[in-house]
């Protein structure tokens, strides 16, 4: 059972680990991760990930990407299909290119068409103070830009990658996204979250950015799926009770004059279709109860927060890492 299709737009500058991370995500989500499965729609993109995960597994890390490049996804929970997805990955330098080239044209018109966006950031060079200000402003304008006339709901994922390589943290982590935490703090249509991530030998919380910013999409899809039920419901009770009595009789008999569907055929009908309605309600409910459970650890950006505040919500997450002292940390461990 598959949805209707999403957008996803990854932004970065050149290194801070894009195609590493997308790579990573696929790896770890070809085997089911709390339910969860990733799968790719062309063999060739399937093959080519597979690889790269493989390798960066052995500390082989991937070359940036040269071009845009357009993947089509299917996420999967408990083996059904539950929605599909493409997801646009931009090089680093399509950001510093100017507004009328067809790069910069074409990732803007991409911007104001998501449904989700993927914003990468060093986090060990951000902690340091490394990361000029334009490099940020520059990202942020955009998103900016696009969602001036934004009518549709939408998830921004602030990854801070390489946060496998920070011993401390401070302020400097945060800070330059204050404009950002304004702009969606101030619209009724956006949700974002900070999601510190590692892609290396050891993979810190690979699927929470990519679930974070489907959350949004099942979700909808919950409450349209709960509204079909209801109705296919009480259109099937509702032919049901006009099918019963004289004026049941009368139907049937002019129903097969007439050749039309009788009452009591229109209620079977609507019962078969709220059967189904059911099945996919349940499906989904189901798949947001298990995204629910890890979208709601994680640091949200919400009003009334400090910066102060959201980097004592991230260091948390660095002592928990620490504490657990494992090995082969597993990719939800950390909000578990």
């Amino acid at each position: 059972m598959s949805f209707k299709i999403m957008k996803i737009v990854m932004l970065g500058h050149s290194g801070v680990g894009k195609t590493t991370y997308m790579a990573s995500l696929y790896g770890v989500l070809q085997q089911s991760v709390q339910g969860f499965r990733l799968k790719t729609t062309a063999n060739e993109d399937h093959k080519r990930l597979v690889e790269l995960a493989e390798n960066i597994r052995q500390a082989n890390y991937p070359l940036g990407t040269d071009q845009r490049k357009d993947y089509d996804f299917d996420l999967r929970y408990q083996g059904d299909n539950v929605l599909t997805f493409s997801w646009s990955d931009y090089r680093g330098r399509a950001l510093t290119e100017t507004q009328d080239s067809e790069q910069a044209k074409l990732l803007l018109q991409d911007l104001k068409e998501a449904d989700g966006i993927m914003i990468f950031c060093d986090s060990f060079l951000l902690n340091q103070g490394k990361v000029r200000n334009s490099q940020i402003g520059r990202m942020i304008s955009l998103i900016n830009h696009s969602l001036k006339e934004l009518e549709h709901p939408l998830s921004i994922s602030i990854l801070l990658t390489k946060f496998d390589l920070l011993e401390n943290i401070t302020n400097q982590l945060i800070k330059p996204f204050e404009g950002l935490i304004t702009t969606i703090n101030c619209s009724n249509n956006i949700l974002g979250a900070f999601i510190p991530v590692g892609c290396g030998v050891k993979q810190i919380n690979i699927p929470i950015p990519l679930l974070f910013i489907l959350n949004t999409a099942v979700s909808n899809r919950y409450h349209v799926a709960q509204k079909s039920l209801v109705k296919s419901k009480s259109e099937a009770e509702e032919f049901a009770k006009n099918s019963q009595g004289l004026g049941g009789n009368i139907n049937w008999i002019v129903s097969k004059i007439t050749g039309e569907e009788s009452n009591h055929e229109k209620a079977i009908n609507a019962k078969a279709k709220a059967e189904l309605h059911k099945k996919e309600w349940e499906l989904i409910k189901a798949t947001c109860e298990s995204l629910e459970k890890y979208i709601k650890k994680i640091p949200l950006i919400k009003n009334n927060m400090t910066i102060d505040k959201y980097t004592e919500e991230i260091l948390a997450i660095k002592s928990g890492i620490i504490s657990q002292r494992i090995e082969n940390l597993d990719p939800f461990a950390i909000f578990d």
